[in-house]
Order: C-alpha cells, then structure tokens, then sequence
C-alpha cells in the first residue's frame, strides 16, 4: 500500500517537467511573434514614412518648377527663353538629406499646356520613388476678383456676372502673405456666386466673417485653400517694339472749343451731348500725359470724349473723369485688324514715394464705357484695359488708389497689385480686378464679364495647374 501511494506521488512529479516545458514554448512562441509583429509594424511604418517623404518630395518638385515657369513668363504672357527653368534632377529637399527631387518640363508645341513629371525620391534601405504628373496652362490674371490683402462686400452690395445669367466661371482669391480673420469681408444679405479661394493657409473658416456682426453671406460655390501663393507681378509700360509707329507722344490737351454739338440727346439725363472725338488711324497711336482730365465744361450739357481706333496712354499722375463727363472707347463700328480699345497705364516705374503716386478717379455720375461692337451686342470690358505700374498706390494702402464715386459706371479689366479700389454707394464695375484690396460700399456693385476667358489672349497670366495625378494612372482623356 504504501508502495502504491510512493509510485503515484512520483508520477505526479514526473507530469510536471512536461507541463512546464510545454508552457515555456507556448511563451517562447508568443515572444517570436510578437517580436515579429513589432519588427513588422516597424517596418510597414518606415515604409509608409519613406513613401510620403516621396510623395511630399515629388509635390515639391512641381511647386519648384511653377515658381519657376512662372518667373520665365514676361508680363505680356509671353516667355523669356533665358530664364525657362531647364530639367532637373537630385536635388535635395534639404543639406545632407536623403529626400530629393527631380523633374522635366515638356510641352507639345509651348503653346496650349506645359507637363510637369516630377519625381520624389528617398534613398534609404527602403528606397521609395514617387512620380506625380501636372497639367499647367497659362492663365489670364483677370479671372474675377484677385487681391493681395481684403475684399469686402458691404450691405446691399452686389457681385454677379453678365451677360445676364452666365455663369460665374472664376474665382474670388485672396492672397495675402499673412492670411488673417477677416480677409473676406461679407455683409450678411450679400452673395458671391462662385468659388472662394484663399491662402495658403490650413484653415479657412475664419478668413470670411461678417464685419457687422452675425453669420456672414453666403458663397454659392466652394471656400477653399489655395495650394501656393499666387504672385502679381508689377506691371510694365510695353516695349518700344510694341508701341505703335512714332512711339510715345504728348499727348492732345482737351479744350471746350474742341468738343462739338452732336445734335443727340442723352436719355438718362435729357441733356444734349457735345463730343470730342479723337482718332488713332489704322496704326493706332500712344499718348504720355502727366495729368489726365476728362471735363465737364457745365452748362447743362453731357461733355463725351470718345477715342475711335487703337490707344495706349499712360498718365504718369492723376486720372479724372469728372462729375457727368463720359469717356467712351470706340464708334460701334469694330475694325478686326486694329479694334476699338485703350490700354491705359497709370503712374511709373520710378521710386515709390507720395510725390511720385498715381490715382484713378470716377467721379460721381462718370462713365468710362466701352461701346458694343455689334449692333445688339453688349460692350466688351476688355477693350479697355488699365494697368496700374508699381506708382499707382497709396500711402497706407487703406485709402483707394482707384475710386468710383456714387453712381459712376466703369466697363474694363483692370490689372494693378498695389492699387487699393473703392466702389462707392451705386457705382457699378463691369469687368475684372485684381488688385491690393477691394472694397464694395453699400450698394457698390461688381459684375464679372463672363466672356473674358474666351476673349482674353494677351496681357498679364500665369501658369496654373489644371489638374495632377500620380504615375499610378492617367486622367481619363488625357491632357
């Protein structure tokens, strides 16, 4: 018996080694695994890590070759061979780093659209490459409103497009170099009817608010970032070579003896219109004055300077149409070769001080009109083009550089960066702008000519991306 219970307790002990050997695996089993799965995540980690460096690396390369593409193209839109930014290849995103770029420029006839291939790579182990494509083309500057700091929208303003109905294709960009809260200014009641693009900047929201408190209006597109700053270049007086024949003249004084009954009555004010009426000839010419007065001589009388024919003036000062005085481009009659238009450059080149400054000024009940060039057709905003030259600001950059007073009405595209406008109560733009700032006072109105994508083959552009895609696939259709 005793033997028995001796041989039963000695094979209870002998169970145990076998149990504990077994449990030690199990454990050693789990380690490895574990070991293994961390070694793995490790792994699956660098490899996502190195895969977005790639990709931020071939992003990079794109944003390098549009700055520089865009620092190539002359402010007429055409483009500098010299400064054209040749292919690259390694360069680092950093000193010493491992993470560089690479990219060619090509274009099927330097023309219609420009391809980026930009490549990022991560030399490292595990090596990663990432190739992103970009269709670019240029653009025209005048694509709805662009300004470098604020645009405001006041009670009772309006923003719209014409013809009427049409569809606003642009954009409202802002771009300041410090986005801040408040950049857009929208009174509530007020609408922009299409997108709003500000920045860069990773947050949105705030830029728009109503100044006078409560929920601000409304935009019927969307309220997006920009993916890099866009540059405005200052505008330049054009070239000798692509000034009329004769190069820059003083240009005529305008004098009452000089304006002529016309036997028309004006209908919105049943005054009779006397007109001066100045013609280009078929080559067009070009006119420099210091200072610049469309007059209104009094006397009960609607007082038209029309401008028939091919103009560039430059008014290195100030720009006044006065009060019930008209400037008119054109004679309804449109010659293909030549057209109606007027390039007016307001101020210079020279240094930026007060004394050198340059203004536009409307005043009340002003019209700059572009008369249509068919019969039933409306007028054409690009037939009258003002830049403003690197002079046409002002001090602070707060008071307007450009001012359309109470119930003036102004038909053109303007380009001027540092120029500061005003739409005062009832004053009616139809064109385009982009300038410094904005500001649309009560009842101010803004209608974007939606022609002007289709119409607009000169003056001030840059290049844009019109749409990207990683190697992995092509968009349908192609570029």
């Amino acid at each position: 018996m005793k033997t028995a219970k001796t041989q039963t307790r000695r094979s209870r002990r002998g169970l145990v080694l076998p149990l504990a050997l077994a449990i030690a695996l199990i454990l050693a089993i789990l380690s490895i695994g574990l070991l293994r799965l961390g070694l793995g995540s490790r792994v699956n980690a660098a490899l996502i890590t190195a895969g977005l460096s790639a990709r931020a690396a071939a992003d990079a390369g794109i944003t390098h070759a549009l700055y520089r593409m865009n620092a190539a193209l002359n402010f007429d839109g055409t483009i500098n061979p010299a400064l054209w930014p040749p292919n690259v290849s390694g360069v680092a995103l950093r000193p010493a780093s491992d993470t560089s770029f690479s990219y060619t420029i090509t274009s099927p006839d330097n023309v219609t659209y420009w391809e980026i291939i930009s490549t990022g790579t991560v030399n490292r182990a595990d090596r990663q490459i990432r190739t992103v494509h970009a269709i670019t083309r240029r653009q025209s500057y005048w694509f709805g409103v662009g300004v470098k700091d604020k645009f405001y929208l006041m009670p009772g303003g309006t923003f719209d497009t014409f013809p009427e109905g049409s569809a606003f294709e642009g954009s409202v960009r802002t771009n300041g170099i410090d986005i801040s809260p408040g950049d857009i200014g929208l009174y509530s009641g007020t609408n922009i009817p299409g997108n709003v693009l500000v920045g860069p900047t990773d947050t949105v929201e705030p830029v728009v608010h109503n100044p006078g408190g409560g929920n601000p209006g409304t935009i019927d597109g969307t309220l997006s970032a920009a993916d890099s700053e866009l540059s405005f270049p200052d505008a330049e007086l054009p070239p000798a070579d692509k000034l009329p024949p004769g190069g820059w003249q003083l240009g005529p004084a305008l004098l009452l003896a000089d304006y002529l009954d016309t036997g028309e009555i004006d209908l919105a004010t049943g005054y009779p219109i006397k007109r001066k009426i100045i013609t280009s000839g078929p080559s067009g010419i070009a006119y420099v004055y210091s200072d610049l007065t469309v007059p209104n001589f009094g006397g009960g009388v609607v007082w038209e300077l029309r401008l028939v024919g091919g103009f560039v003036i430059n008014v290195t000062a100030k720009m006044i149409i006065e009060g019930d005085a008209r400037l008119t481009i054109g004679d309804g009659v449109y010659d293909p070769l030549l057209g109606d238009h007027l390039d007016l450059y307001l101020g210079s080149s020279g240094p930026v001080v007060p004394s050198n400054f340059s203004s536009f000024d409307a005043r009340t009940d002003s019209t700059i009109f572009t008369l249509p060039r068919a019969l039933g057709e409306l007028p054409h905003s690009v037939d009258l083009k003002i830049y403003g030259l690197p002079t046409c600001t002002t001090n602070s950059k707060v008071d307007p550089a450009i001012t359309l007073h109470n119930s003036s009405t102004f038909w053109g595209v303007i380009y001027a960066p540092d120029a500061p406008i005003s739409v005062h109560n009832s004053g009616l733009m139809y064109g385009s702008f982009i300038g410094f700032s904005m500001n649309l006072d009560n009842s101010g109105a803004f209608y974007y000519d939606s022609r002007i994508p289709s119409e607009q083959n000169e003056g001030p552009m840059f290049f844009e991306i019109e749409r990207w895609w990683e190697e992995a696939g092509s968009p349908a259709g192609g570029p």
